[in-house]
């Protein structure tokens, strides 16, 4: 008596059709890279790190590490926590600060006789250095300490 079989083995005699690969394999860079191209929130962390590691290396010809952390003690009241300034025109950026109880604005630049081609983009600390210099500078060994510490491990 032959029983029906209600089940149909497939390939059973062909075994070329199980050992057939479909997709090449990747290797682990070529894996990471399609995993992270998938991923846009990863690319733009990308893009935003590769800005930033061209924008600290290049700013490096323009703010001097020793330029940022200088400072002449006897200008330190004159150029003591001012206030952001690029343009006089630009709000929250003219190097104003408005007081309370004043309803307008104290230009504390012109206040404090404050040459008018001086201007702090992220405005002074309490001993008068630049923060967008120490910004820079700290960007640039913040990635400095980073990319080693990657390339130890």
């Amino acid at each position: 008596m032959e029983e029906k079989q209600l089940f149909k083995l497939v390939g059973a005699g062909n075994t070329e059709s199980q050992e057939k690969i479909e997709k090449p394999t990747l290797s682990f860079t070529q894996d990471v890279w399609r995993r992270l191209k998938k991923n846009k929130l990863a690319t733009i962390s990308l893009w935003f790190l590769a800005i930033l590691l061209v924008f600290s290396i290049g700013s490096n010809f323009f703010v001097n590490a020793k330029d940022a952390n200088s400072f002449n003690g006897d200008e330190v009241k004159t150029y003591r926590n001012l206030p952001p300034k690029l343009s006089d025109s630009l709000p929250f950026w003219n190097g104003s600060i408005v007081f309370s109880g004043n309803k307008e604005p104290n230009d504390v630049y012109s206040g404090q006789s404050i040459p008018k081609d001086d201007k702090f983009i992220l405005g002074t600390d309490n001993l008068g250095r630049s923060l967008a210099k120490r910004v820079i500078v700290g960007i640039r060994i913040s990635l400095l300490i980073a990319i080693v510490a990657t390339l130890m491990i």
